[in-house]
This record gives C-alpha cells, structure tokens and sequence, in this order.
C-alpha cells in the first residue's frame, strides 16, 4: 500500500494482522493481539512497519473498502501474557527477562506514538493491556 492506503503497483507481502470485527451498538470495534500484527524482523527499521499500522488505520477509517459499509469507532490492540515459557491465565506471569519485558514496552510506544491510548492500567494478575485509538470518520 502506498502511504494513502491505496494498493500500489508492485505487490509485495510485508506482514499480516489477524484482526477481530464486532459491533458495540451502531459502531463497529476492530481488535487484535500485538503478537497477530506481524512483520519480519528482516523488513524492521525501514519504516515499513509504520506504514502498515497507518495503512491499517487508515482502511478503518474509510467505509468505502468494506460492504456492507461499516463505521469503525475504535481500534484496539491487546497485549497478553499468553506466549510460551509463562505461567497459565490467571497467575502472575513468571519473569521473562529484561530483554523481553524492553520489547514489550518498545511495543506499546510504538502503539502510543500513533495516538493509542491505554484503556485502563496493566492487569496486575495477567499483565494484560488493552490500547485504544478513537477514529474519527473519513468517507
């Protein structure tokens, strides 16, 4: 995609987001894990992941790329606790090292860097953390 969200003209797979669609009243919510919002490593430091958050954002705020058209209100991303060498849902997750707990952070200021916000402080039992990001509706 070109920086307007727009297909270009050499196709090129750079990553993938598995991303969930549910409605909340008259809006729509689109969410997904951070682990499920992926680029190879290879492609890192060269912007492309951040032009594919903005080109995701972007496609949720046009209603013209779905039918039936939906207005999307909300973005959210969730970190977890969930990934191998930690302890089961609803325990403290064990210590995973410094290296990976600076990742994790690096993470979410990535995330706050493009105007996501957290919708409420770290789960203290699962360390989870659930950012959000408001759109506001392009036709």
């Amino acid at each position: 995609m070109d920086y307007n969200g727009n297909p270009g003209g050499v196709k090129l797979q750079v990553g993938f987001v598995l991303v969930e669609e549910r409605r909340e009243g008259n809006t729509w919510i689109a969410s997904w894990k951070a682990e499920e919002f992926f680029v190879p490593p290879a492609m890192h430091g060269v912007g492309i992941v951040s032009r594919f958050l903005d080109a995701v954002v972007r496609h949720f705020q046009s209603l013209v790329s779905r039918q039936p058209p939906r207005w999307f209100s909300e973005l959210r991303v969730q970190f977890g606790t969930a990934r191998a060498g930690q302890s089961p849902a609803g325990r403290k997750p064990r210590a995973v090292g410094l290296a990976a707990r600076h990742e994790r952070v690096r993470e979410i200021e990535f995330y706050k860097s493009r105007g996501f916000q957290y919708v409420k402080q770290e789960d203290p039992k699962s360390g989870a953390i659930t950012l959000s990001l408001h759109l506001q509706r392009k036709e």
